[in-house]
């Protein structure tokens, strides 16, 4: 999702004008950017060019259905894990059951119940940044301890390696300080043992995954 200053945005398909409006009208309020497709190629082609946080998508449409859009959204860059709340009626089993096989996150029974939508929305944008920020963890947690299975020899390569991307991405000067400060730590590796380089690699990839 955007920084915390940026406005959720909300991609809504629907070929019919009147719920496109009322979608905006409540979430705009409610603190959404709403963009709006009326049919399943133009919601491709926002898709691509406007990178929204989460889809709602209608399930009945004209010449390509909600169902194919859903999955074409899951095929494209960046639409694998994007949220998919799918409007359907409540009592149409078959086509919730459908949503969910391709690729939807949630669905939402028609008629809407629109003081509930801003609600549901924001849920699903929080459950989806828990989850990124839980990729990322694992992803952090299993380097951290591959390089400190490789013992102590080859610790320092990986110590190099880690300096040269952060000068990628801070520039030549900004990793100075760390690596100054890494050089200190390194040594009380020597008394302290092995395990304590993961603590250090762990304060590294701390220190790189920061936000220029």
């Amino acid at each position: 999702m955007a920084g915390s200053l940026q406005r959720p945005s909300i991609l809504t398909v629907d070929d019919d004008e009147m719920e496109r409006f009322l979608q905006r009208e409540v979430l705009e309020p409610a603190g959404f950017d709403v963009v709006e497709a009326k049919s399943g190629a133009a919601a491709l082609h926002l898709f691509t060019s406007c990178k929204p946080d989460l889809i709602m998508l209608d399930v009945m449409m004209p010449e390509m259905n909600g169902f194919e859009v859903c999955q074409a959204i899951r095929a494209l860059p960046g639409g694998r894990t994007i949220p998919i709340l799918m409007a359907t009626a409540l009592d149409d089993t078959d086509s919730i059951d459908q949503a969910y096989r391709v690729g939807a996150t949630d669905f939402i029974g028609k008629p809407i119940n629109w003081p509930v939508l801003p609600h549901r929305v924001r849920y699903m944008l929080r459950a989806h940044e828990t989850l990124k920020n839980l990729i990322v963890s694992q992803q952090h947690l299993a380097e951290v301890q591959r390089i400190a299975g490789l013992g102590y020899r080859r610790l320092p390569h990986e110590i190099r390696r880690i300096a040269e991307r952060m000068i990628e991405r801070h520039g030549s000067d900004a990793p100075q300080r760390a690596v100054d400060r890494l050089n200190e730590r390194i040594e009380a590796c020597d008394i302290r043992g092995r395990d304590h380089w993961a603590q250090v690699v762990h304060a590294i990839h701390a220190q790189i995954s920061k936000p220029s």
